[in-house]
This record gives C-alpha cells, sequence and structure tokens, in this order.
C-alpha cells in the first residue's frame, strides 16, 4: 500500500503542475505545436515538447497581431544541448514579422530550467510564434519546452 500511494503521490504532482502550467494567463496548448520535423515530439502525459535536432517549430497565435502590436511572451523548459534558439513571429510563409529575441543563443541559454519573459512587436501582420535554431544553417539541438504563455499587450 505504501508504494502505491507514493506513485499516486508522484502522479498527483504531475498533474497538479501540468495544471498549473495550463492556468497561466495566456497559456498555449503545447501539443498544438507545428513542424516539418519528426524529431520534435509532444509528450501528452508529461505535458512537455520535446525539441532535438530541428531547425523550427512554431505555434499558432490565438488571433492575429498587426503591425505595432506586441505579445509577451513566457517560456520554461530545460537546456539539454548547447545551440540555444532565438524566436520571433512569423506570418502564414514564415515570413519574420517582428523583431526578434536572441538571448536564448549558445551560451546565453546555460544549461538546465530556464524560465524566461520578453516582448515581440509586430512589423506586419503576424499569425505564429516562431522558435528557429541560432542560426540559418543549424538546428536546435535539445531542449524541453514545458510552458508557453502569450500575452496580448
Amino acid at each position: 500500500m505504501e508504494k502505491n500511494q507514493t506513485l499516486n503521490d508522484i502522479l498527483n504532482a504531475v498533474k497538479a503542475e501540468d495544471e498549473a502550467a495550463l492556468a497561466e494567463e495566456g497559456a498555449v496548448d503545447l501539443g498544438l505545436f507545428e513542424t516539418a520535423s519528426l524529431d520534435v515530439k509532444y509528450d501528452e502525459e508529461a505535458y512537455e515538447l520535446s525539441v532535438k535536432e530541428t531547425q523550427c517549430f512554431q505555434f499558432p497565435l490565438v488571433h492575429p497581431i498587426q503591425e505595432g502590436e506586441s505579445i509577451t511572451v513566457h517560456m520554461t523548459g530545460i537546456n539539454n544541448g548547447t545551440s540555444g534558439f532565438r524566436c520571433w513571429t512569423v506570418d502564414n510563409n514564415q515570413t519574420t514579422n517582428s523583431d526578434l529575441y536572441l538571448d536564448c543563443i549558445g551560451e546565453a541559454l546555460a544549461p538546465g530550467a530556464f524560465d524566461i519573459t520578453f516582448t515581440l512587436t509586430a512589423t506586419s501582420e503576424s499569425v505564429y510564434f516562431f522558435v528557429k535554431a541560432p542560426s540559418w544553417d543549424s538546428e536546435i539541438d535539445d531542449i524541453v519546452v514545458k510552458s508557453v504563455a502569450i500575452i496580448y499587450n
């Protein structure tokens, strides 16, 4: 009975953590990610997105943002790699339509847990929040995304 109780306690703690991630204002359902890569996998039970050796992934915005409008992004996860990533907003053709967030490239993103918040301002209509490798010819080597929240400013 003690072993089962411990397992139940662990499962309840994980469930509470998942519910807390979804309870954050602007929480994005990580299962809605889009990518052409087979190396990005959503774990529904752990409620996390594993990103390995891929160039990019994106999340649809709840509604488009127009030129001059901004969003604040809160993103948490675990960095298991060395390359890091950069972020911005894009249109349906993945055209860059905002300023860039570049503070998570290479050594700027320490190994282990990360918790970042940044603002992106649209330069034209944007419909996706976009996460990309640190340069055009590289890959995001290994991160786990635990949560993404997007607030419309």
